[in-house]
């Protein structure tokens, strides 16, 4: 009998599975997810099962015996490693170390305590379900959804974007079985939680994207709150996910209800929802065709209106008796610097993005992602030329265009460049431009 194995470590992305020989003394016990010992290199090393199989393309004198089965009981259900392996096609991440990621640190002081666990569940097969998009209009309204959507039996997951959100749900959530589940997590609760999740039929767990990769054996509902947030797009951790795409992998393997909850649904989500593809509980947006203006920025420039900001804008601006609202989803003065004479563009040393320049006292450049921050220079690094250009403006810039276009009329203006409780609390002042970094510009003339 022959094993495909996958050692539990970050391997090329060709070399997913590895073929072993499965002594006799094993053929009757080994079973597709098993941790095993196995050699590898010039060592022993961890690796899962992940098929069995009668024949190999390699010649069978070639290969090497699995050294040992480590537990008797699968680890992760054929549910999971087959979302696993979904994951890391999908995504072109090593299936090695996206199994890696849903495992517990394999130490052998902490690993013995993985004998005691229960076998897997044997649960009826469910069927895909259709993820259904919801919205509401204020916070009463999504914790009511949110409680109305957890009914019922069975492992839950409730998914947010960022961590402030997490105690506010848990404290309306009446369920005494709930926990959080974060990459901020220590070693320790992250040993304690992965063996409850292992063991338990009947848990809640809130948490980012991180709680995507538990060992779920009984996963029936799944609620990703404010599914349009950009947060949800992993950058600076591999693998590299969408935190919905892979949600609605996961529920596809599992057979669990995803929840789609939002105050604004992101484009492709309200799209499938009216194509009927997901279901919804949604107000269809009806914009009246007359309230619509589009501009051409080419012909503004023909007419030597180099502004972001076109006539037509400004002077609704100007004439509006009440609020005005620009979307703009950039802060910083500019998105980049370069240099007109050799094409020199500032990049960060860590991730090569264009640096963000912030107009401030400091005329400073940052990295959203990496956070590295420095002074601009007086000049270009490579030409040693002063003929520098500040490309795309962001709500900084426009917020300075707007001063300065209207001049002793310009209202008072509020830069708000992240979406926090604190930010969230300007917007209550009663006059001023609010620039909202992430979603737009808030005028109140």
């Amino acid at each position: 009998m022959i094993a495909k194995i996958i050692p539990i470590k970050r391997l090329p992305l060709k070399f997913s599975y590895f073929d072993y020989l499965v002594p006799d003394a094993l053929s009757g016990v080994i079973r597709i997810g098993q941790l095993v010992h196995i050699p590898f290199r010039n060592k022993t090393d961890f690796g899962m099962v992940m098929a069995l199989d009668d024949k190999s393309e390699i010649e069978t004198a070639k290969l090497k015996p699995i050294e040992g089965i480590v537990f008797d009981t699968p680890l992760l259900s054929n549910q999971i490693i087959s979302y696993l392996v979904e994951i890391s096609e999908f995504y072109r991440a090593p299936l090695g170390f996206v199994l890696k990621s849903s495992l517990l640190p394999l130490q052998k002081r902490k690993i013995k305590n993985l004998a005691n666990l229960p076998a897997l569940p044997v649960n009826p097969a469910h069927l895909p379900q259709k993820p259904e998009l919801s919205c509401y209009s204020n916070e009463r309204e999504m914790m009511k959804l949110l409680c109305d959507n957890l009914l019922g039996d069975g492992q839950k997951l409730i998914l947010v974007p960022e961590l402030y959100q997490i105690e506010k749900i848990r404290n309306v959530i009446p369920d005494n079985n709930i926990y959080t589940f974060t990459g901020e997590v220590s070693d320790k609760e992250y040993f304690d939680l992965w063996i409850k999740v292992r063991s338990e039929k009947n848990i809640t767990i809130i948490g980012t994207r991180r709680a995507l990769f538990l060992p779920w054996i009984n996963l029936r509902v799944i609620a990703l709150e404010d599914e349009g947030n950009p947060n949800y797009k992993s950058w600076d951790m591999a693998p590299r996910i969408h935190t919905r795409d892979a949600a609605l992998m996961l529920s596809k393997f599992t057979g669990a209800k995803l929840f789609l909850m939002s105050h604004s649904p992101s484009v492709e989500s309200y799209y499938f929802a009216e194509k009927n593809v997901y279901g919804k509980n949604i107000i269809p947006i009806k914009i009246p065709a007359n309230d619509l203006v589009f501009v051409d920025m080419a012909a503004e420039r023909r007419s030597h209106n180099y502004s972001p900001i076109s006539n037509d804008l400004l002077e609704a601006v100007k004439t509006s008796a009440g609020d005005s609202y620009l979307l703009i989803n950039k802060y910083g003065s500019a998105q980049f610097v370069s240099c007109r004479d050799c094409g020199f563009v500032f990049r960060c040393d860590n991730c090569k993005r264009p640096m963000t320049y912030f107009d401030d006292n400091n005329k400073k450049l940052g990295c959203h992602f990496c956070k590295n921050e420095f002074r601009l220079p007086t000049g270009c690094p490579e030409c040693k030329g002063f003929n520098m250009r500040f490309s795309n403006l962001g709500t900084d810039g426009v917020a300075a265009e707007i001063k300065q276009l209207l001049g002793d009329a310009a209202p008072k203006i509020i830069i708000i460049n992240k979406m926090d409780p604190n930010s969230l609390a300007k917007l209550a002042e009663p006059a001023g431009i609010s620039v909202r970094g992430r979603s737009g510009i808030y005028c109140s003339l």
